[in-house]
């Protein structure tokens, strides 16, 4: 059997979605791949380089599909790159952001029989046609009652005394 034929027959659906939109990027305008940009990062792109937009989409899609690194793994990539003089220390992330699920994360919940999607972005989370500043709007707007909005789509983390 071919190898190339066998291995993709061992690829999932899922991972063929990925791909075909990985590749999509070749063929999409400039202008199309920073709205792709924006809708998956919630901000503008960094640079102005086609081939590193891609790149960055393409990690993007990957990171929201298979989940990003563990925090484990960023503070031992930050220690080898201290370890060895580099540069590029991992900002801390802003207290309002800290245990926040990462910008283009879906949160999609069901209540009372409706189902609810919302994309975290980098400012505040879209919901339907609008940008809020908090879950807790969001779970206002669908509950009709005051509710903690982490709690109602299940990010919120129980946090030990020390922090």
């Amino acid at each position: 059997m071919n190898h190339h034929r066998q291995a993709k027959e061992d690829v999932s659906g899922t991972d063929r979605s990925i791909l075909a939109q990985i590749v999509a990027f070749e063929d999409m305008s400039f202008s199309d791949l920073k709205k792709q940009y924006r809708s998956l990062y919630g901000k503008e792109p960094p640079s102005r380089c086609r081939k590193q937009t891609i790149a960055r989409l393409a990690y993007r899609l990957q990171e929201i599909a298979y989940g990003g690194l563990s925090e484990k793994s960023r503070e031992r990539l930050v220690a080898i790159c201290e370890a060895q003089g580099m540069p590029g220390k991992e900002k801390p992330r802003s207290k309002e952001r800290r245990g926040a699920p990462v910008p283009g994360t879906k949160l999609i919940r069901e209540y009372l029989g409706e189902w609810h999607e919302v994309v975290v972005l980098e400012k505040g989370f879209q919901y339907r046609d609008g940008v809020y500043r908090s879950l807790s709007a969001i779970a206002k707007e669908i509950t009709g009652t005051h509710t903690s909005g982490p709690a109602f789509f299940g990010t919120k983390k129980n946090r030990s005394k020390n922090e």
